[in-house]
Order: structure tokens, then C-alpha cells, then sequence
């Protein structure tokens, strides 16, 4: 009887750690999912080249910035010379634009608790050939540095 009572206690623990686990599986995945760089929404990883196009789709609605006063009078307009008219063009002119790294300038660092959400995955500095009207290429080469997210999300760095 005792040895009866004895594999009952084992088995009840068994299954009372099984069930732990399994909660902790649960509850950890999506963290663990975030810091290996899996976009959880869609549950798959960009590949180099979506990174790529999503970097590209921000320079451009980024490219003209214009200030307007209290009158709405164009006080400023500036052009940061990204006139690419499309991603292949971008990648055409610019092979090697971008580089993705786990430090920003100054050895800037991402949180821990960024990567674990997935808010950001990586520091990307960006070297392009200005491109003022859309047509022809300079040989002044621009540089941003930029935060992208697991899911291509793209932000400017901020202090």
C-alpha cells in the first residue's frame, strides 16, 4: 500500500511539473520569439531585402519636409536629396547602403526590454548616394542612422 501511495505522489508531482513547464513555455515564447527577431504578428522573420524596402518606404516620405508658419506660409522646405522613384532604383545605385548592427553610434545600445517586445531589432546606418530631383545621381554620399523593429518598423534614433 505504501509503494502504491508513493508512485501516486511521483505521478501527481509528474504532472504538476508537466503543467508548470508548459505554462513557462507559454509565457516565455513570445519574449524569446521578439529577441531572436521573429515579427510574432506574422510569426516569421523579414528577410534582408523586405528590411530593405522598409528603410527605403521611410527615406521617402521623409525626403521633402516642409515647415509651415502659423498662416500656413511655406516657411521651409527641405530636400534630403532621397529621390529615388523606386526601391530597385534605390538598390541599384546604393549595393552596400546598409549596414545592421547591434550598436548605434556613440556605442549606443538597444534595451533589453526593447528587443524582448520586439520594438527594435537592430541599429541600421544607412549610406546613400543624394539623388536631389529624381533623375540624376550625385556623388555626395548621405548617411542616417535609424532603429527598424522586428516587423520593419522604421524610427530615427532619439536620445
Amino acid at each position: 500500500m505504501r509503494g502504491r501511495k508513493m508512485i501516486q505522489g511521483r505521478s501527481r508531482l509528474f504532472v504538476v511539473g508537466g503543467v508548470a513547464c508548459v505554462i513557462l513555455l507559454a509565457v516565455a515564447a513570445r519574449p524569446v520569439a521578439n529577441f531572436a527577431g521573429v515579427c510574432v504578428p506574422q510569426m516569421r522573420r523579414l528577410d534582408r531585402d523586405e528590411q530593405l524596402q522598409h528603410v527605403y518606404e521611410y527615406l521617402k516620405a521623409r525626403n521633402l519636409q516642409t515647415a509651415r508658419g502659423v498662416d500656413g506660409q511655406i516657411v521651409e522646405k527641405v530636400n534630403n536629396g532621397f529621390g529615388y522613384a523606386s526601391y530597385a532604383d534605390f538598390a541599384r545605385a546604393n549595393p552596400e547602403c546598409c549596414t545592421f548592427s547591434l550598436k548605434g553610434p556613440a556605442n549606443l545600445e538597444i534595451a533589453p526590454m526593447r528587443r524582448l517586445t520586439g520594438a527594435r531589432r537592430s541599429f541600421v546606418r544607412v549610406e546613400y548616394r543624394a539623388n536631389w530631383d529624381g533623375s540624376n545621381l550625385s556623388s555626395q554620399m548621405k548617411t542616417r542612422h535609424l532603429l527598424i523593429s522586428n516587423c520593419g518598423e522604421v524610427d530615427e534614433i532619439t536620445p
